[in-house]
């Protein structure tokens, strides 16, 4: 009882903690997103024209991902700690290897794509220019902006240079226009970098009243810090926590591999023979409604009478007395005809005045004492002598019911629990209302964690006597067994707890049901689509 209850608070507990850790992860995201969204409408963001902050967004996102990531790995190991299953502990072991390795990659990549640039192009990026000839008095325009629509580039100086006086007018972001007159230089510089920092949107407008001129502007630009600088350093950091993620997954990927329903070391285990139970629901085949297949061993032949040799008589030699000898179990002591001391049946002499003693014949032990007898071994937790005064009986009453059925009562004690559901097997079989016999089948299923088969016989029990502590206890299984099947459907990409439940009501109350369904049946279930239904299978292995 105590057992099953753990597992539920254990079930809950995990589904409040996983419930917890996807809020604080939507939090985060919500935060850091309106910072980023924030700082795109104060930087002049706009569609028309298209400007988007992309370096500082990007900048946003890393961190996110460091953040999100690192607590990513960290939950993932309290969940390995929290899952009692070892099939879900391998599974998300896995999972998590499989995401620090794409995530890694993908580092790696946006690491590259920031580097590269700067040591193809050591220099600054190619500047923008462009040169007008401009008729007597006509006027001239050009607009500009001070970083590309992806922000990756910031203008740093604007040099405008005519071959005749002329008026420069220059317009930011629609003010009214500073006035820059090019008479005796020729030739202005603006340092755009430091005197407007940031997205601006830039009008220069030249006007000649005199001559014809020809006008030439170029503008220089400098590689944006965030996008370049600072992408590596947040690329490389989410390299190690990746790292960290694989060093310490890979371990526990290893460890409980042998004992998953999904891992591949389980199957060759399965296909060789192996006899491990652990999550394994193939033992319904294994664990039939058979009889005992051990063959209890047929009783030894009775000894032939021998004619003893004939030899001389010897005076019988008195031994040393105060010597008693050791009590046969089952049977009375006898008294000595000289001194009236009792002594042993099995002695052949007083152990007090050395008298001969008549031979005792031994006394049959009744099938009734070795029954008490095992019922005290039992009791007291030494379960070799009971199986040992049992088979005394099976030897020659092999349908006794009762030896039979304490017998398995031993062997569960020795967690001996394939056997002993043998053992209980040919007992119910004989006596289909044997309830003790069915609730000691139930525990031992659901000592081995079969919490299917332990349900069954627990119902067959409640039909023949129900009990008001037995329903309660086969509530708490069922809630226990549904928990611990819905978080074995969480762990299925795209299965959510709203699917999850979906699965379980239409009728997949085991990960085996689940395994053995065809896509074309999954998908008459609600939420899911032909596509989860094909990655439903994939993750056990059918497609």
């Amino acid at each position: 009882m105590s057992d099953i209850r753990e597992r539920l608070d254990g079930s809950y507990r995990l589904v409040r903690f996983r419930r917890m850790r996807n809020r604080l992860f939507v939090l985060e995201v919500v935060l850091l997103m309106a910072v980023a969204l924030l700082y795109m409408a104060t930087s002049g963001g706009s569609i028309k024209p298209l400007y988007i902050p992309g370096d500082f967004l990007l900048f946003i996102l890393l961190i996110l991902c460091l953040i999100l990531f690192t607590e990513y790995v960290y939950f993932k190991t309290i969940e390995i700690n929290a899952s009692r299953s070892n099939s879900g502990k391998f599974l998300v072991a896995r999972n998590t290897i499989r995401d620090c390795t794409a995530i890694a990659v993908v580092a790696i990549i946006l690491m590259s794509l920031a580097v590269l640039p700067q040591m193809i192009r050591a220099g600054p990026p190619v500047p923008l220019s462009e040169t007008a000839s401009i008729s007597q008095n006509q006027n001239w325009s050009v607009d500009l902006m001070t970083r590309d629509m992806l922000g990756s580039v910031d203008a740093d100086t604007l040099t405008v240079a005519s071959t005749q006086p002329t008026y420069l007018l220059l317009y930011v972001d629609g003010a009214p226009p500073i006035n820059f007159t090019l008479d005796q230089t020729r030739q202005i510089n603006l340092r755009l970098g430091t005197d407007y920092p940031g997205f601006h949107r830039l009008r220069m407008e030249v006007r000649n009243p005199g001559s014809s001129t020809n006008i030439r502007y170029e503008m220089s630009y400098t590689r944006s810090p965030l996008l370049y600088q600072f992408t590596p350093i947040l690329a490389v950091a989410i390299i190690v926590v990746a790292g960290a993620g694989l060093v310490i997954m890979t371990p526990i990927k290893g460890k409980y591999s042998s004992g998953s329903i999904y891992s591949i070391d389980y199957k060759e285990q399965v296909v060789a023979g192996s006899e491990r139970m652990e999550d394994r629901l193939a033992l319904d085949k294994t664990l039939s409604e058979a009889e005992i297949v051990e063959e209890i061993a047929p009783p030894p032949p009775e000894p032939t009478a021998q004619t003893a040799p004939v030899v001389e008589a010897e005076k019988p030699m008195a031994r040393r007395k105060g010597v008693v000898d050791e009590p046969a179990p089952g049977r009375a002591d006898v008294p000595c005809p000289s001194c009236r001391q009792m002594n042993s049946p099995d002695s052949g002499m007083c152990f007090s005045c050395g008298a001969i003693l008549a031979p005792q014949a031994p006394a049959e032990v009744e099938a009734v004492d070795h029954i008490e007898r095992a019922r005290r071994f039992l009791d007291s937790g030494r379960y070799e002598d009971a199986i040992s005064s049992l088979d005394s009986i099976l030897r020659t009453e092999h349908e006794n019911h009762e030896a039979l059925f304490m017998k398995a009562q031993a062997l569960r004690g020795l967690r001996r629990h394939e056997l002993a559901i043998q053992y209980l097997n040919t007992v119910i079989q004989a006596r289909p209302d044997h309830r003790d016999a069915l609730m000691a089948r139930g525990r031992t299923f659901e000592d081995m964690n079969l919490l299917e088969r332990a349900i069954e016989n627990y119902r067959k029990a409640m039909a023949i006597a129900p009990d008001e502590d037995l329903s309660k206890r086969l509530d708490e299984i069922e809630g226990a067994r549904k928990e611990e099947t819905l978080n074995q459907f969480r762990l299925i990409s795209g299965v959510g707890e709203a699917k999850a439940n979906a699965l379980y009501d239409a009728g997949y109350r085991s990960v085996n049901a689940l395994a053995n369904a065809k896509a074309e049946e999954l998908t008459k279930t609600k939420g899911i689509n032909e596509k989860l239904a094909r990655r439903i299978l994939k993750h056990f292995g059918k497609e």
